[in-house]
């Protein structure tokens, strides 16, 4: 089996959570890309918000279709982050140099350097799927400025990372924007939609700041296989519980990103073994 076919594979099963559960699939995206694919972390989020956005999109209708999409607090929350998404992809990654920090023989790449904090969101995030509060619904007055602060942020990580931040949202339209799950996995699809096709389209009117050439035809593979698996999530979400599959696939995540964080702070430390082995010996002279 072809590593393009694991990848094609993926991409079913990215589509499948985020019709499941709303969000999460998303998060997997630039790993499946980058590992499996050997793109470049700036290509792979690039990517990853048109993959996820196509693919939200299809979920984000079946959910209006049942009466599940809040539209006035996804633009209480997509709004602020529609802002923060185009800051991020204009004017963030682009000024962001490819060697961040050099020392000796030890270099800290953009792509290392965006692969770390990925992975430090996944462990985040999944630690928050994993003692969510399942489907309980939080009482109390709807906060706008909250849920705008909150929009803020994830606009940032989606711009940043490709990641559609439906692990962050729907917890936010749960506790502060008091929906019901079900409904916040409906409007967390609808941001997500905006969100990541804005980035990506972002991208693409910025092509001064671009430094590599889109492969239409890997990308609309991915999406066709996603939009596959998120129809099939979308059915059967109607049969399960959001708030188990959210545990259970928030220890996937958490498996994924420690991986991950391993490999690369490994990749890291072996870049320079002069520098520990004269570290080792300092140590034993002490």
């Amino acid at each position: 089996m072809t590593l393009l076919t694991l990848a094609l594979m993926a991409a079913l099963f990215i589509g499948l959570t985020l019709g499941l559960i709303g969000g999460g699939g998303s998060i997997l995206t630039v790993p499946v890309l980058t590992y499996l694919l050997g793109l470049g972390a700036r290509e792979a989020t690039a990517y990853s918000l048109f993959i996820v956005g196509m693919a939200a999109s299809v979920g984000a209708y079946r959910f209006w279709r049942n009466g599940q999409v809040d539209f006035r607090q996804s633009l209480w929350l997509g709004i602020p982050a529609l802002i923060s998404v185009y800051f991020a992809r204009a004017v963030v990654v682009p000024l962001i140099p490819e060697v961040l920090w050099e020392f000796e023989s030890w270099v800290l790449t953009d792509d290392l350097a965006f692969m770390l904090v990925f992975a430090i969101v996944m462990v985040i995030s999944s630690v928050a799927m994993i003692r969510g509060r399942g489907e309980q619904l939080a009482t109390g007055p709807v906060h706008p400025f909250g849920l705008a602060f909150a929009g803020l942020f994830i606009g940032l990580l989606t711009g940043m990372l490709g990641a559609g931040g439906g692990f962050v949202i729907i917890p936010t339209l749960m506790f502060v924007g008091k929906l019901p799950v079900k409904k916040a996995m409906g409007t967390s699809l609808v941001i997500i939609t905006i969100n990541s096709l804005f980035g990506f389209l972002t991208d693409i009117l910025n092509a001064s700041n671009v430094t590599y050439q889109v492969d239409w035809a890997l990308l609309l593979q991915f999406v066709a296989l996603a939009l596959v698996g998120i129809l099939a999530g979308a059915r059967l979400n109607k049969h399960v519980s959001g708030g188990k599959l959210k545990v259970l696939f928030g220890w996937f995540v958490l498996v994924m990103g420690l991986f991950i964080l391993v490999e690369r702070l490994q990749d890291t430390f072996s870049q320079a073994p002069e520098n520990l082995e004269l570290n080792q010996s300092f140590l034993h002279k002490k």
